[in-house]
């Protein structure tokens, strides 16, 4: 056998050099998604960032594959210069991240000039990132053919070599695109990350040159100067036309899988899904190359086997878009732990990707069979058709991009795309098999047939309505930046969605999370007359801004303009204020990327609103870095403030306190807000310079602006006392709260790579207590008081929403009737609050909701642990106690650190009388989660029946100890105090629940009795 048509294994020089060439294609994936993100915080991430950047990386991969490729047949030991290559690589990776800091005020300067120019600027940042991007990637689009042409041995095995060595490439690939996604970046940081390729792939240059001086070159040089059967030019340009437009389809059809596994909900939107999809595409590729390389230069007809491929290369492609319409089931498994979902995502991607890429992986050694002609010219030839495949990448991407998802949509573009694959297999069969029988004609009817048959039957339905039949679609615009849609809910509301995940709407929570990010700083801020609100959602802060007549310039910055076209379906949030003429003098809309703006342009404002969604999605999470926090500080006019959406829910408690920390440090003296109107789930972080203070007469007078009141009439907010009672707590009792966290920061990134890990809603009550438990009156911060105030409506207001707040808590713990009861002590405390009736018809709705759901669950087999809790506590509710038992203990089998499972197992326990059990089973609650109140508590009342009263008071202090703010705690604890004849006791514990919620019925009754 050649040792030409095999894989270095027999030679230990050869399998060193092959070794280093993985651990290349290693560090050049850590660097590409390192050097993406530094772009990223340079040029922002709109679609013409994105793609100029993607562009100049793989522009230089082609300019260096086609000069350095033609330089390694003039030169001496390839080995020696493929070593240099790596070291240069390695050594400008290290001073690349200070070049690109440098380069940020020219930058700036160049954005300020031409910046209102999309295409000049377009033009400028691909210069830029060319300049940038070009040393670098020259030297790793080399490294292929110079490898090549000393990997060679002889023009026979050409496509075998080539094919094993882009194989073993692209499996580093792989290997680096994994370990920056799940390890690299999590551990050490984007600039250690870097530093670490840097010096791994200097590490590999030294390597290969130090192994360059056993390689007798000259000898090697000369043992073959035969050739390939030589093929007409005009062949030969063919072979590289198809190889360009394999590239082509290849790059567009990623962006197309990304979009759809994305859009049809098979993956969440995180920085995992991405990184298992890129390393699922990457390893289709090497396992194509790497298969075929085994037996390419066997072939008899390599040009027929390749047209072959292309043909059915796009009928695989084709038939994903029916898995993916109709495989829901067969793709969906077990991805509610943060494992099982990673599994799912590689599961998925394998499944729709693995075909189509491992016949695109195996062109590459066809390819290199066809057209490299001479062994003498194998670096220029391999070179220039590795530099035609990238050309076709190049333009992919863009055209996919740009022009064939905003003109086709995902579905129309696959097609395109698979009709592209499909011609270009037919050219290939026309040129090289026309005249040498019938097998090609066959395979071409063959092909096309099934390309029209898959094209034509596809699904009419939209892609979007096909995974969510139960919505009634609106609206859809596939835009180059991201998917949008507007839904229309069963409840009469609308969501807006971009790439499926709701950002904003018509719904009471929704709402209110638009309009309280604009009336906050509105209302509070000393002199606010202007403000930015970064997103426009559904376009309702826009709307809530303009409504201040002291607001003069209101500004949004939207990177996605499809988002914007939405906004006649949501005008139940936004009141038409795109076009409204009443407003047309002082607002306006910015088409970019926020943190890019901020960065760039010269603008400042008196406010700077944030409104996101869910930290796990997408890089949502770098708009609450130290470094956005700061930048926004930057650019806010002194006494001013940055007012920022945070949600609570789908977080760790420290991962919280990270974001919490992470605006601290920038803001010390900001402030926590939540408005207890409907069950939301977020909080407003409010920045300012200087500790938060209310000049009560400003506050009222702008509240009673009658559109600002009709506005918040909406979202039943209208009571100014209410809206007050929002403020939670600021500065150093807050700075104690989060002490124990990071900071989050563009750097490590903590927040996007923890969060999306968490992946519940388990932390949701338990974060929403510990807030709780911070809670203080506002009423120390007023300033300027009106003669003759009277406070009482504000202290009921804030004793109220305690108790609206807890509802919530309540809610989350699936405890509706004692939600609903807390709602009913909030009307007795607060009557005239306008949210009480919502909040109860919310916590009502979800009751039914829920009941109706566990109910169709319980009906079926599941293995689900949610799915089994939910049933449990159903089952609980209905005194089924022996049922739900059985539920818990399931749940605790597949989660035995599930506190809340262990306590309503101790709960179901205790209500059939087995006490000792549910003490266990409440110890076992406090041994997985310390600090679960609910646990202490119930504890605390097993005991009691169990007679031991010690052990019981000493439980009920733990959980005080927790949270001195715990009134089921403090009212057990006097209670038990009191029957034991400790009235002292007793009379502290009240005393301190009125401390924190005045006038409380229980306390106050058990005092008048106690000191009467």
């Amino acid at each position: 056998m050649n040792r030409a048509k095999r894989a270095p294994g027999g030679r230990p020089l050869d399998v060193w050099i092959a070794l280093c060439f993985f651990l290349s294609g290693f560090s050049a994936l850590v660097f590409q998604v390192v050097w993406a993100r530094k772009m990223d915080l340079l040029f922002g991430h709109t679609i013409y960032a994105v793609t100029t950047v993607l562009a100049a990386f793989m522009a230089g991969l082609a300019i260096g594959s086609r000069i350095l490729g033609a330089m390694a047949d003039r030169k001496g030991n390839p080995v020696a210069l493929y070593g240099l290559l790596e070291v240069g690589i390695g050594v400008y990776a290290l001073v690349l991240p200070f070049i690109m800091d440098a380069l940020n005020p020219f930058y700036r300067s160049l954005y300020q000039s031409f910046g209102g120019s999309v295409w000049l600027f377009t033009t400028i940042r691909f210069l830029i990132s060319l300049l940038l991007l070009l040393p670098p990637t020259t030297l790793m689009g080399g490294t292929l053919p110079i490898l090549s042409r000393y990997f060679t041995r002889s023009s026979e095995g050409v496509g075998g070599t080539t094919g094993w060595l882009y194989a073993w490439n692209t499996f580093g690939a792989v290997a680096g695109t994994l370990v920056s996604g799940f390890l690299l970046i999590p551990t050490a940081g984007v600039a250690g990350s870097n530093r670490i390729a840097a010096f791994l792939a200097i590490g590999v240059g030294v390597t290969t040159w130090l192994l360059a001086k056993q390689v007798d070159w000259a000898a090697r040089a000369t043992s073959d100067h035969g050739g390939a059967p030589a093929r007409a030019r005009g062949r030969l340009l063919i072979v590289l036309i198809a190889y360009a437009l394999s590239g082509f389809a290849a790059l567009g059809l990623e962006i197309i899988w990304t979009r759809l596994l994305i859009l049809l909900d098979y993956f969440d939107s995180d920085t995992y899904a991405f990184t298992t999809m890129l390393a699922t595409f990457l390893l289709g590729l090497s396992l194509g190359s790497f298969l075929m390389s085994r037996f390419v230069d066997r072939i008899e007809r390599p040009a027929y086997v390749l047209g072959l491929f292309e043909i059915l290369i796009g009928v695989l492609a084709l038939g994903s878009l029916f898995l993916l319409t109709t495989g829901g089931n067969v793709l969906f498994f077990g991805d509610r732990a943060w494992e099982m979902r990673v599994a799912s995502y590689f599961g998925k991607s394998f499944a729709v990707m693995i075909g189509p890429t491992l016949l695109l992986g195996a062109v590459w050694p066809l390819v290199s069979r066809l057209y490299v002609q001479r062994l003498g010219s194998i670096g220029r030839e391999v070179g220039v058709a590795y530099a035609a495949n990238t050309v076709g990448s190049i333009l992919g991407a863009v055209v996919t991009g740009f022009f064939l998802i905003p003109a086709l949509g995902a579905k129309g573009s696959l097609i395109f795309l698979c009709g592209i694959s499909v011609f270009t297999g037919l050219l290939l069969l026309f040129v090289f098999e026309r005249g040498r029988g019938t097998r090609a004609l066959a395979t071409s009817g063959i092909g096309v047939i099934l390309f029209l048959v898959l094209a034509l039957t596809a699904p009419k339905k939209q892609l979007y309505q096909i995974a969510n039949e139960t919505d009634q679609l609106l609206y859809l615009n596939e835009g180059n930046t991201a998917t949008v849609t507007v839904l229309q809910h069963a409840d009469g509301f609308r969501s807006a969605n971009v790439d499926g995940v709701p950002v904003a709407g018509t719904d009471p929570i929704m709402l209110t999370d638009q309009k309280s990010l604009a009336h906050l700083p509105s209302l509070v801020l000393p002199d606010p007359s202007s403000a930015l609100t970064v997103g426009f959602g559904s376009g309702g802060s826009s709307w809530s801004f303009c409504q201040h007549p002291h607001m003069t310039r209101v500004r949004c910055v939207e990177i996605a303009p499809n988002v914007v076209s939405a906004a006649p379906y949501l005008e139940a949030s936004n009141h038409g204020i795109v076009t409204a003429e009443e407003f047309r003098h002082k607002y306006g809309i910015i088409y970019d990327d926020a943190k890019s703006y901020l960065n760039l342009s010269a603008d400042r404002y008196d406010v700077i609103a944030t409104d996101c969604t869910d930290l796990a999605y997408k890089s949502n999470a770098n708009l609450y870095t130290r470094e956005y926090f700061a930048l926004c500080k930057s650019k806010i006019e002194p006494g001013g403030g940055l007012v920022i959406w945070l949600n609570i829910t789908g977080l760790t408690d420290y991962d919280l306190k990270t974001a919490l920390k992470s605006f601290l440090s920038v803001y010390p003296e900001g402030s926590v807000w939540y408005f207890a109107n409907v069950p939301t789930h977020y909080v407003l972080l409010f920045g300012t310079e200087e500790p938060l203070t209310i000049d009560l007469n400003r506050y009222l007078a702008r509240f009673s602006e009658p559109a600002v009141r009709k506005d918040l009439r909406e979202i039943g907010l209208d009571d100014p006392w209410k809206f007050l009672a929002a403020y939670v707590t600021s500065g150093q009792k807050l700075r104690e709260y989060v002490e124990e966290a990071t900071i989050n920061t563009n750097d490590n990134a903590y927040l996007e790579f923890s969060v999306p890990r968490t992946g519940s809603d388990l932390y949701n009550a338990d974060n929403l207590a510990g807030l709780l438990a911070l809670r203080e009156p506002v009423e120390p911060r007023l300033r300027n008081i009106p003669p003759g105030f009277d406070p009482r409506p504000l202290r009921a207001a804030f004793s109220a929403d305690r108790q609206l707040i807890e509802s919530v808590i309540a809610l989350w713990r699936l405890d509706f009737d004692g939600a609903l009861e807390r709602v009913a002590r909030a009307r007795d405390m607060n009557p005239g609050d306008p949210s009480l009736v919502v909040m109860r018809d919310v916590i009502a709705s979800q009751k039914n909701a829920f009941q109706a759901r566990v109910q169709q669950v319980g009906s079926e087999e599941t293995a689900d642990p949610v799915q089994m809790y939910n049933l449990g506590v159903l089952m609980f509710d209905e005194k089924n106690y022996a049922g739900a038992a059985q539920q818990f203990e399931a749940v605790i089998e597949a989660e035995p650190a599930n506190a809340e499972a262990h306590t309503m197992l101790g709960l179901s326990r205790a209500q059939t009388g087995r006490i000792d059990e549910a003490i266990a089973a409440y110890r076992d609650a406090l041994a997985a989660d310390p600090r679960f109140l609910k646990a202490h508590v119930n504890l605390g009342d097993a005991l009691q029946r169990s007679g031991d009263t010690g052990a019981a008071a000493n439980a009920y202090r733990n959980a005080i100890m927790i949270d001195p703010s715990y009134v089921p705690a403090r009212g057990k604890l006097g209670a038990l105090l009191a029957n034991s004849g400790d009235r002292a006791g007793a009379i502290e514990q009240f005393r301190e629940i009125l401390k924190h919620e005045p006038g409380h019925p229980g306390a106050t009754q058990m005092l008048q009795r106690l000191e009467g």
